[in-house]
């Protein structure tokens, strides 16, 4: 029985650490990429920051939002970054540092429930309009491959994503003022 409350214990914390860490993801990465020019050091050091978080988890008090934290061990990894990497030509200040994270979570906080928006307005589209998205945003297709590939001309395709990203905005816009 104790076994089994372990057990259930560490699922609960696992799908908190999951839920906190995907919320909070892009605004991490966003900071590290502001404060690392190299983009795949930056992305180094961002699976670094998640691994960190996911070790030390434990240690979190769940009282307190996750983000300041996350960026707290961000800024450790970044620091540890900068001291191995002595003849890096710029110096990047505590002070600075400290006013990208402030920036980070002013963005993050504004950002986030539009993030939550796209997706729920995502989900809702029709089948043909999530193709079409999936066609020209994931697949990085153009209007014209696109409109080869439906039968149909480019200016069809531009017009219906027009309407798709209208619909998308103006089902965000209203998500987000429900819940303001």
């Amino acid at each position: 029985m104790a076994n089994d409350l372990q057990k259930n214990s560490a699922q609960t914390q696992r799908i908190e650490f999951t839920r906190n860490w995907l919320n909070s993801q892009q605004s991490i990465a966003m900071f590290i990429r502001a404060t690392v020019s190299n983009s795949a050091d930056a992305e180094d050091i961002l699976q670094e920051v998640a691994c960190q978080v996911a070790e030390k988890y434990d240690e979190y008090d769940s009282e307190r939002p996750f983000l300041p934290w996350a960026i707290g061990v961000a800024k450790i990894k970044i620091a540890e970054y900068y001291r191995s990497k002595k003849k890096h030509s710029t110096i990047y200040t505590s002070e600075l540092i400290e006013s990208l994270s402030e920036a980070c979570f002013r963005l993050h906080s504004y950002l986030h429930p539009y993030s939550n928006a796209l997706e729920e307005c995502l989900r809702k589209l029709d089948k043909k309009s999530a193709e079409l998205l999936t066609m020209r945003y994931q697949e990085n297709l153009s209007p014209q491959v696109i409109a080869e590939g439906m039968n149909t001309t480019s200016g069809t395709v531009r017009v219906s994503l027009t309407r798709i990203r209208n619909r998308l905005r103006n089902c965000m816009q209203a998500r987000v003022d429900k819940n303001d």
